[in-house]
């Protein structure tokens, strides 16, 4: 038996989406063929693409005791009721901090599961500390910061999905380790940057997508309403806004 991603404990491990089974009643189906489509990208740039008529893309990674208790409560109690809509393409949704909280309790949990598919050989991104901690107490760790953004391509069907991660060692003066998850479904996108330094180091803000791309975590803009007026409009902007934070520089 292997260790449970949260728990800590060997156990059988169950299938835990990347995709949640849920996805597929927030949007219309599947035009053309009624398949879904996905492209998931790993470190190095290398692309799983996949096609089914159902979204049903699971990874053995947690125990059955995690998946059916507290992670099936973040899916009912935090990501059904606040990103159905936006997954929809839905307008005029305030988002309050309240909210912001339910889709980043998602975003980490989807981020921490999608760091375990890493074929490289190293040691998971996030320790076991942390996910120990997120199993206990929902706490997403302060290095970790989010956005999110609208999508609207006008080449790529409602049915495609995308998932990408990489991580890596920025050669700065300081050591500085990253790990960057972008995620897309329907309407939506959000992405997760989480930074190691091992100094008193801050690091500069990337420009570009400003104002495509509203930070959610730690803290939102009191007042947003979803979404902004412009979105990312291809999967070559997807794939742009997925490598933005490759070329860091410390502040001096």
């Amino acid at each position: 038996m292997k260790e449970c991603a949260f728990c800590l404990q060997s156990a059988k491990l169950s299938g835990e989406h990347i995709f949640s089974d849920w996805m597929n009643d927030a949007l219309p189906p599947a035009r053309g063929d009624g398949k879904w489509t996905g492209i998931f990208t790993r470190s190095g740039d290398a692309s799983n693409h996949w096609k089914s008529a159902h979204l049903n893309w699971k990874t053995k990674v947690v125990c059955e005791k995690c998946n059916n208790g507290w992670m099936h409560e973040i899916e009912d109690n935090h990501a059904i009721p606040v990103m159905s809509p936006l997954i929809a393409g839905k307008v005029g949704i305030p988002i309050n901090q309240s909210a912001a909280r339910s889709i980043a309790i998602f975003a980490f949990k989807t981020a921490v599961i999608i760091d375990l598919l890493r074929h490289d050989g190293k040691e998971p991104f996030f320790s076991r500390r942390l996910r120990a901690d997120f199993r206990k107490h929902l706490a997403i760790p302060s290095m970790v910061n989010m956005w999110m953004c609208a999508y609207a391509p006008h080449k790529v069907r409602r049915a495609d999905v995308f998932a990408a991660y990489y991580s890596a060692e920025i050669p700065l003066m300081d050591k500085v380790q990253l790990y960057v998850c972008t995620y897309g479904i329907g309407k939506l996108a959000f992405q997760i940057l989480a930074v190691k330094t091992f100094s008193s180091r801050f690091i500069f803000k990337v420009s570009g997508f400003e104002e495509l791309s509203v930070p959610f975590w730690p803290e939102i803009e009191p007042g947003f309403v979803w979404p902004q007026p412009f979105g990312l409009r291809s999967v070559e902007e997807f794939t742009q806004y997925h490598r933005r934070w490759e070329n860091l520089t410390p502040l001096i």
